[in-house]
């Protein structure tokens, strides 16, 4: 049975920092994005040897074993638009227009207490994202601990889908859930009309029937996509990898690739030096597709992969500036620096403005963060989404919820290098012609 379990990495972070543990842990403890990270990482690699098709199989473990979950997210309820798909995108910092192609489904089924209502759906060939709702008779907590874990089927003209996705969501209220799902189909050649049957097996831990048949045309987006048979094999150290094809949607810039699939990943740059932030990607072992954002610019002549693992044995350790001695120059070592510039107070929020200067300025902003009078790491409430301009990858400002002028906190900047191991000599560039 092939089956997709709904889940995202970024939402795994998030998850983790708003865990409610129960029985006798320290409700103090709290994990930061790059220890969840590394975390998520050590499970993959104890589950390789399952031969198990689902990108998300440890995340599903990991998030079984923490227990009880209530996350929200207030930022989405406050920013909700007409589109879902729009909304949360946006929110993890991918700006490309989903709400022009998106197209309205409005479909619901009901049981067991429970409506699960598809609002939209979207398809540019590389994947399927739908935006969905989940709406209790009963408040959701009382019916379903965890909404954001829905395990679900999926077919295309009769055909099992055979390989991952995730997604992520929010609670918009006591009673509703919104979410999105991410469904890899770069491989399955899908025809540009198709009917995708959806088959909700069970929503946590409530089992139930919500099925669903829907007519998908995908040629309003297939007009402005283009498809690069690349078919190049680039050796890593003593591995081999071979780019297949390139496909660049005004949604997405996906990579078929065979090989050391899962052995690498890679920072991804157009031709201009802008940063094309990865947004998933799933394998079988040897075959798979990698995931990014849309390309800035539509005329981009090649792309640039540089390859990198992520740091085990990372333990978050920031250096601290005092919050009042602006502009502050906050090296995150040799790969770049993290400028201040300006601090201001909304009641209880804290607006952090500063830029990035570097090769990976997205990434290298995400260092930066807010530390209490305990050291404690202060929850970011703009998370992903900080980047002030689409268009302009170097200005960022995040907002901290929940301070008070009247306690004394520090900024805080995480060292890059000491996260990301580079691999800068197996760098490589593919030319879209």
């Amino acid at each position: 049975m092939n089956k997709i379990n709904n889940h995202d990495d970024d939402i795994i972070y998030d998850i983790l920092n708003y865990v409610d543990v129960e029985e006798n842990y320290n409700e103090d403890f709290q994990l930061d994005q790059i220890t969840s990270k590394r975390i998520k990482k050590n499970i993959d690699k104890k589950l390789k040897g399952t031969k198990k098709r689902k990108k998300y199989a440890a995340a599903a473990v990991l998030l079984i074993s923490l227990g009880a979950f209530a996350f929200s997210n207030p930022t989405f309820a406050a920013n909700i638009q007409d589109s879902i798909i729009q909304t949360m995108q946006v929110l993890r910092g991918d700006y490309a227009d989903y709400k022009k192609y998106s197209k309205n489904v409005n479909l619901s089924s009901y049981d067991k207490g429970i409506q699960f209502k598809i609002n939209e759906i979207v398809s540019d060939g590389n994947k399927i994202i739908i935006s969905y709702s989940i709406i209790s008779d009963k408040k959701i907590s009382e019916v379903i601990k965890n909404p954001h874990i829905t395990t679900m089927e999926f077919k295309i003209n009769g055909k099992m889908l055979g390989f991952a996705g995730g997604g992520n969501g929010a609670l918009v209220n006591d009673n509703r859930y919104d979410g999105i799902l991410d469904i890899d189909t770069m491989r399955e050649h899908i025809p540009s009309t198709f009917y995708l049957s959806a088959k909700v097996v069970s929503i946590d831990k409530l089992e139930g029937t919500w099925n669903f048949n829907i007519k998908v045309n995908k040629n309003d987006i297939q007009e402005e996509t283009k498809d690069y048979k690349i078919n190049k094999t680039i050796s890593i150290g003593e591995d081999n990898v071979l780019i297949k094809k390139i496909s660049i949607s005004p949604i997405s810039t996906s990579i078929e690739i065979n090989g050391s699939v899962g052995k690498y990943h890679y920072f991804l740059l157009d031709d201009k030096g802008n940063e094309i932030l990865a947004s998933g990607a799933s394998s079988n072992g040897y075959e798979g597709e990698m995931h990014y954002n849309s390309l800035i610019n539509k005329d981009t002549k090649y792309l640039t992969f540089i390859p990198f693992d992520y740091n085990d044995n990372y333990t978050p350790n920031p250096k601290t500036y005092d919050i009042d001695k602006l502009p502050l120059e906050l090296p995150i070592g040799n790969i770049g620096k993290l400028i201040v510039k300006n601090v201001s107070w909304d009641n209880d929020t804290l607006k952090i403005s500063y830029t990035a200067e570097g090769k990976f300025p997205i990434t290298q902003s995400r260092s930066l963060c807010l530390l209490d009078e305990k050291g404690k790491f202060v929850e970011c409430e703009n998370d992903l989404g900080y980047q002030k301009d689409p268009s302009n990858q170097h200005e960022f400002e995040k907002c901290f919820k929940g301070v008070s002028k009247n306690k004394k906190y520090k900024i805080g900047v995480l060292r890059f290098e000491e996260f990301y191991k580079l691999n800068e000599k197996d760098k490589f560039n593919i030319d879209l012609k």
